[in-house]
């Protein structure tokens, strides 16, 4: 699969968020930025920005919030090893045995 676009990423995010705010493609540049546009990644760092509230709804204005700064100064590269961790452990156990019992093949 081929590293996704600016255009690609913020496609997703105006799908995902119902919106066409202006404050998306800058959104979607950090999100390139520390994604270099891997699929999975993206889905993931999306996933964990709103989890930490650095993507929020505003209900009073019907906007989304999106705080950039702290966006930019995200360490996500310290989180991937555990969002991987997390999304594993929400596999049906058969499933997490087959992965397991794949990489212990390949070793």
């Amino acid at each position: 699969m081929k590293p996704l676009d600016v255009s690609s990423i913020r496609k997703i995010l105006v799908s995902a968020f119902k919106t066409n705010q202006t404050n998306i493609i800058q959104l979607a540049e950090l999100i390139l930025l520390k994604t270099h546009g891997c699929p999975f990644f993206v889905k993931s760092l999306i996933n964990t920005l709103f989890n930490q509230e650095l993507i929020r709804f505003d209900p009073i204005n019907s906007v989304w919030i999106c705080q950039h700064d702290a966006i930019q100064s995200f360490s996500y590269t310290d989180n991937v090893a555990l969002d991987i961790t997390q999304q594993f452990k929400t596999l049906p156990k058969k499933t997490q045995q087959l992965l397991i019992n794949i990489v212990d093949n390949q070793q």
